[in-house]
């Protein structure tokens, strides 16, 4: 039986420190070569981490590694950060899948090029900076599986793998016949294949049909894989393709078409040097016709690169996006929520949404409990909140909240709570507070709720027993909120938007874990809302927003929380992140926190005279 490792998968982590002194290895006979391991890992679902201290200056004048192992009949899924290298700049690391034979059951070496190990903003492995000084594996997983490290060794591919290892000897990769096909039943290659078999070559055009009765008809993709032997020289790669297209070299994106578009013709130029190379092609169809075909001939061209269409039909585009988010709104959090028990005024409200008018804002985000505190009432505050934000023209995005989920408002936290009932039976007995265009997300951030084995629970109590138990009941809230809205006639209400972290929804400083958010989720959701606070991690939005458009190719995504800004230039921080969302397949914003209250970021002071990043905001708002 095959056996699936499903989350984090194999992970190689090789650092080096300032202790110099320190060497526990077996460094072989000659000095080009270095074996990281002193004896062999066995690694199973019961002994998930092993560590290895090696020489700090371990990786100098080295530029590959060998690594020799054997998954019995384990599948590595494609896209896992399965070896990773510690520089003083963070993660670098790339997938064994990429690289092996997946699901093999014997033994296998790989010789990978440390410049292949690099971060998800494609920074390059530096070798010359000092590391820390362990070797380290590790195993997540959620099935039974066996997993052998046999021998990690770096050398120069100058002198070449030693024979006097007493490790095994690296074996070249040997070029195959025809692709490897992984066929997906969505479009954005998330989740596990449908179908994987060997593709002579890559020259289909489906029409309106798919590749295979398994995979449904317009909404699929593909991920095509071959070793092939090449002699030094120029290669012009054809594609021609009807969706999206991305082509790899060596894991080098050569070409990046991943648009909806009529069947349109690539031609791409690469130097490529004697030996086996790994050609990728990715591609996903979105309705209309099915055209995949890529081929590669050599040239006698000199041009590294260029990517030259020979057709140009006006393309399709999933989400197209011109000039302000369709969503932009601000977040009321501090004063809706946090201020049950000490409302404001009718009129303090009043002038708050002014400001909200001013900024460019369609949407007004409020946070009030669904249930009533003890020390105040939650419902007739929410109504007044509703009552002015509608005078003013704009649109209300719901995202409340049960007091016992994260244990508010003095409320003891609940994990056995039907909050779904609950959810349901207030949109029923509050239907007046919902108008067609609304946002409303069921229950906001709900990874803060805590899910086994992957977030924190606060209190010790975790609202989900894991992965898949947080993933249904996502797209459980979905269907009963669905059903609850058409049961008072309120169809038009949008729904879902629940803001996700980065690490749950992408992996996000956690390069080796691709996120929990299953594909059906995703499709279910339709988007994927997130909350960021880059500045408070070390991050940048751009950096985030391109990994979360990387693993989920075409996805709408909000931006359902950005703020918390600790220190620094906050108007310059304003800039870099609203221009950095201001991007294809980014369709809303919600500016946290707006009012009062913040960190810093707030946008007007307590006698509503604004800041001075009000103004930056308003240019993104109300400008293209």
């Amino acid at each position: 039986m095959i056996k699936k490792i499903s989350a984090l998968m194999l992970v190689l982590v090789l650092t080096i420190s300032f202790e110099i002194s320190i060497l526990i290895g077996n460094v072989v006979a000659s000095s080009n070569q270095v074996e990281l391991l002193s004896s062999a890992w066995h690694l199973t679902n019961n002994k998930t981490e092993a560590y290895q201290k090696v020489d700090p200056n371990i990786l100098k004048g080295k530029d590959r590694i060998s690594i020799t192992y054997n998954l019995h009949g384990t599948c590595l899924l494609d896209g896992d950060a399965s070896a990773i290298i510690f520089d003083q700049n963070g993660w670098k690391y790339i997938s064994l899948s990429k690289y092996g034979q997946n699901c093999k059951d014997g033994d296998q070496t790989v010789e990978i090029a440390l410049s292949d190990f690099k971060d998800a903003g494609n920074a390059v492995l530096d070798t010359n900076d000092p590391l820390t000084d362990f070797f380290h594996s590790r195993l997540w997983y959620d099935a039974s599986f066996t997993v052998d490290v046999i021998s990690a060794a770096v050398f120069s591919s100058s002198s070449g793998p030693s024979s006097s290892s007493t490790s095994v000897t690296p074996t070249v990769t040997q070029s195959q016949a025809g692709f490897t096909g992984e066929y997906y039943d969505n479009k954005y290659l998330i989740g596990n294949p449908v179908l994987t078999r060997q593709d002579d070559s890559i020259n289909f055009d489906w029409k309106n049909s798919s590749p295979d009765p398994k995979i449904s008809p317009n909404t699929f993709s593909t991920r095509w894989t071959k070793n092939d032997n090449f002699t030094d020289g120029t290669y012009e790669f054809s594609v021609t393709v009807d969706d999206g297209v991305r082509l790899f070299v060596d894991n080098e994106k050569i070409l990046d078409k991943w648009i909806g578009q009529a069947a349109t013709t690539y031609k791409v130029s690469k130097s490529i040097s004697s030996g086996t190379h790994k050609i990728v092609m990715e591609y996903y169809e979105d309705y209309g016709g099915a055209v995949a075909k890529m081929s590669y001939a050599k040239t006698n061209l000199t041009t590294n690169l260029s990517a030259i269409p020979t057709v140009t039909p006006t393309p399709t585009l999933t989400t197209t996006l011109t000039g302000s988010w369709p969503i932009q709104s601000v977040d009321a959090m501090k004063s809706t929520k946090d201020m049950v028990c000490g409302q404001q005024s009718e009129s303090w409200i009043g002038k708050w949404v002014d400001k909200a008018v001013e900024l460019g804002a369609n949407y007004v985000s409020i946070s009030t409990p669904y249930e009533n505190p003890s020390c105040g009432d939650a419902s007739s505050y929410t109504k007044t909140w509703i009552k002015v934000i509608r005078s003013r023209g704009l649109k209300v995005w719901f995202r409340q909240m049960p007091l016992s989920f994260e244990g508010i408002y003095n409320v003891q936290k609940n994990n056995s709570s039907n909050y779904l009932n609950l959810i349901s039976d207030y949109v029923k007995s509050h239907a007046d507070n919902y108008q067609d265009g609304d946002i409303f997300t069921p229950i906001p951030e709900p990874q803060n709720g805590g899910i086994t084995g992957i977030t924190y629970c606060a209190g010790n109590v975790c609202q989900f027993a894991g992965q898949a138990s947080f993933n249904q009941w996502l797209r459980d809230a979905m269907t009963v909120s669905k059903n609850a809205f058409a049961a008072i006639g309120k169809n038009g209400v949008k729904i879902g938007y629940f803001g996700f972290d980065g690490f749950v929804a992408w992996g996000d400083n956690n390069p080796d874990w691709n996120g929990i958010l299953e594909d059906a989720t995703v499709q279910a959701m339709g988007n994927i809302t997130i909350d960021h606070y880059p500045e408070a991690i070390g991050e940048t939005m751009a950096s985030g927003l391109d990994q979360l458009q990387a693993r989920y190719p075409g996805v709408p995504i909000v931006i359902g929380e950005w703020g918390t800004i600790n220190g620094g230039d906050v108007q310059q921080q304003v800039k870099n992140t609203m221009g950095a969302s201001k991007r294809p397949g980014v369709v809303g914003f919600n500016y946290w926190q707006f009012g009062p209250g913040g960190a810093g970021e707030q946008l007007f002071n307590d006698d509503f005279s604004n800041r001075s990043q009000f103004a930056d905001v308003q240019s993104f708002y109300k400008n293209p």
